[in-house]
């Protein structure tokens, strides 16, 4: 997701406002990208949760940090500060 800086509409049915976000994959086409209006990513968004939909969390056992994967978490976790100051191992 990132800042629309274009002035167009946002892609959702009915939608008069102008898009502020751009939702989609990076690596992916570009006309695959959603335009949307804060209003309706918030709605999207809402929706998603309602159906049992939310984004998995790992978190750092040392200093309570969330990441998106396993893998980053990994990583953090042998650089962490707090784990330092425990003096622990992973």
């Amino acid at each position: 997701m990132e800042q629309n800086v274009c002035g167009v509409f946002c892609d959702s049915y009915n939608c008069r406002n102008i898009a502020t976000l751009r939702i989609g994959n990076p690596e992916g086409p570009p006309q695959l990208f959603m335009q949307l209006c804060r209003d309706c990513a918030i709605s999207l968004v809402e929706s998603g949760e309602a159906m049992g939909l939310k984004a998995e969390t790992f978190v750092c056992e040392h200093c309570g940090k969330e990441f998106d994967n396993e893998n980053s978490r990994k990583m953090h976790a042998i650089r962490c500060s707090k784990r330092k100051e425990e003096g622990g191992d992973e």
